[in-house]
């Protein structure tokens, strides 16, 4: 890198890990002959990064990191782990059971970035930076709280304009939305299934939300679908908007 007309030599790892997750990562060096015999190399915090040592990376005939996540065992037991070769491998879903049972979906995504031989001004070698993110993001643009079912399973709520990561479910999840109160109505949802494709350029999903004790009274909201690193970012708003671009105080009836 040049910074001030003057270049800076940075020494590192090829291989960098981030921690776009909710909970501390976990890189271990597992025995290549028994896999139940591993150690703790580093503990990666939630939005931290980790070189990964070059010895790691060649302890293997292939070139798998492996990870897991940090639940505050005292005895330092894994649960689960997965592996991502960083040389073959550029996005893949990974899952990791939790010692609660339940399941923690991940994407792992790989960046690739020019570096430096040694001794050269050649860059004709490259640098690795993994990120691993939940497999989505929910974000509540309604004015009003809603809460979200992940395959019946878990249901997480949401204040207006609150971003929610969720590791519970996946790209393939089916979602139901609840409204609890708008109008002291309470609205429920019909199932949005993220395997299905969207309509138009977004990527967008009607969402059909039902009065529930009157289920012909209906509200239309969206859910858009966008990708980043291959994540799953959604969005949960109203089809209409209303901007005031008045100096005045207006009210909608």
């Amino acid at each position: 890198q040049v910074r001030n007309d003057r270049r800076c030599v940075i020494l590192s790892s090829i291989v960098k890990v981030y921690n776009n997750t909710t909970m501390p990562l976990i890189i271990l060096n597992i025995d290549s002959v028994d896999p139940k015999k591993y150690h703790r190399m580093a503990k990666i915090d939630i939005n931290d990064e980790y070189y990964v040592p070059i010895e790691l990376l060649y302890t293997h005939s292939s070139s798998p990191i492996f990870i897991s996540t940090d639940e505050n065992e005292h005895n330092g037991e894994i649960y689960d782990f997965f592996s991502f070769d960083w040389e073959k491998e550029f996005l893949s879903e990974r899952k990791l059971k939790l010692k609660t049972g339940k399941e923690a979906n991940f994407i792992v995504f790989k960046e690739v970035t020019n570096a430096y031989s040694e001794n050269t001004d050649q860059l004709d070698h490259a640098s690795f930076s993994l990120y691993i993110h939940p497999a989505l993001h929910l974000t509540n643009l309604l004015p009003v709280d809603i809460q979200c079912s992940i395959d019946n399973a878990e249901q997480i709520d949401l204040k207006p304009s609150e971003l929610t990561l969720i590791t519970s479910g996946n790209k393939q999840s089916k979602l139901r939305f609840i409204i609890p109160s708008y109008n002291n109505i309470k609205w429920i949802s019909d199932s949005v299934d993220l395997n299905v494709e969207g309509k138009g350029d977004h990527n967008e999903h009607l969402v059909i939300l039902h009065n529930s004790t009157k289920p012909q009274q209906i509200l239309k909201m969206v859910l858009r679908v966008d990708t980043f690193h291959e994540s799953y970012r959604l969005l949960f708003y109203s089809p209409f908007w209303i901007l005031n671009r008045t100096e005045l105080q207006l009210e909608f009836q």
